[in-house]
């Protein structure tokens, strides 16, 4: 006799379990069914932030890069590209200059002047 009580609370709680399986999974699928909508909203909406903040964060850049030109031709400031150039030219001729005879530096000295007002 004591078998069989522990055999049917066994089999009662086993049938329980899988009616409160299936009412969880009913549950489940009804919560994500009746959410969807609200998530591809919520998608929606990140994307179009997304999108309106990378807009922003591009025409901020068009601006200032255009505010950069704008700038460097009212004050005539030398292009970057231009001083880095002149920068290695004076470089390359300092270094010249402490490898000559110091008769030459004068002549070194010229070829490097020279060089300067061919860039400008």
């Amino acid at each position: 006799m004591g078998n069989n009580i522990f055999e049917k609370a066994f089999y009662t709680f086993v049938g329980l379990s899988l009616d409160q399986k299936d009412n969880f999974e009913k549950n489940i699928t009804d919560f994500f069914d009746k959410n969807q909508e609200a998530f591809e909203k919520g998608k929606s909406m990140a994307e179009e932030f997304s999108n309106k903040t990378r807009n922003a964060v591009n025409e901020f850049e068009e601006s200032m890069t255009y505010n950069k030109e704008k700038t460097a031709e009212r004050f005539d400031f030398v292009p970057y590209t231009v001083f880095e150039a002149l920068k290695t030219k004076v470089e390359d001729l300092e270094k010249r200059a402490t490898t000559v005879p110091s008769e030459d530096v004068e002549t070194v000295a010229s070829e490097g002047v020279e060089e300067i007002k061919k860039t400008n």
